[in-house]
């Protein structure tokens, strides 16, 4: 049986973090309005887990509110870790 495949998304929270993201991804991995398994539409930059856990580690020091989201295979994007909001 072959290892899931694991999708990973930052939300910001604010115009601040918006433009951090927007420096470091590609204006492709810019996802609006997206529905995910809260019923809720968000706005999402896709990234590598490696990004993702660079941003979560590093959002104190670099003043960014952001939220983690993850999907995995072709599932729904959830909030990441599961029912936490892991903001500043």
């Amino acid at each position: 049986m072959s290892k899931p495949v694991y999708y990973y998304f930052l939300e910001p929270l604010n115009s601040h973090a918006n433009e951090v993201l927007s420096k470091e991804l590609e204006p492709s991995d810019s996802n609006e309005n997206v529905e995910c398994a809260d019923r809720s539409r968000h706005d999402l930059w896709e990234c590598s887990y490696r990004m993702f856990k660079r941003f979560m580690d590093s959002r104190l020091d670099l003043g960014i509110k952001i939220q983690g989201w993850r999907r995995r295979g072709n599932g729904q994007i959830e909030r990441w870790p599961p029912g936490v909001r892991m903001v500043t």
